[in-house]
């Protein structure tokens, strides 16, 4: 449910960064790596976004990716070793300290 949530936030926030797309909120979601796409399309056409904020905003996503993409490798990994075991958030954060 929290990654559906994260999905439809933009949708949610759309009437709001139409109607202010330089408000602090709308930067603050560009810089966001689950909204950033989304949010910065909506603000594109509005609005001339300073290169800066695109440049540092896609900086962001890509380190992002990386870090969750090992993190989620990590976790992974070890509940492949657990044969079935349901893993507790106690695992997952003993996993990540490893």
């Amino acid at each position: 449910m929290i990654f559906t949530m994260f999905a439809i936030s933009p949708r949610m926030f759309a009437q709001f960064i139409i109607m202010a797309p330089n408000s602090i909120v709308a930067k603050i979601l560009t810089y966001f790596p689950y909204t950033s796409p989304f949010i910065t399309m909506m603000r594109l056409p509005l609005v001339e976004i300073p290169f800066y904020e695109i440049v540092s905003s896609i900086t962001i996503l890509i380190i992002s990716i990386g870090i969750f993409t090992k993190l989620s490798g990590k976790i992974f990994r070890m509940a492949m070793l657990m044969y079935g075991k349901r893993a507790s958030l106690r695992d997952i954060m003993g996993f990540l300290k490893e």
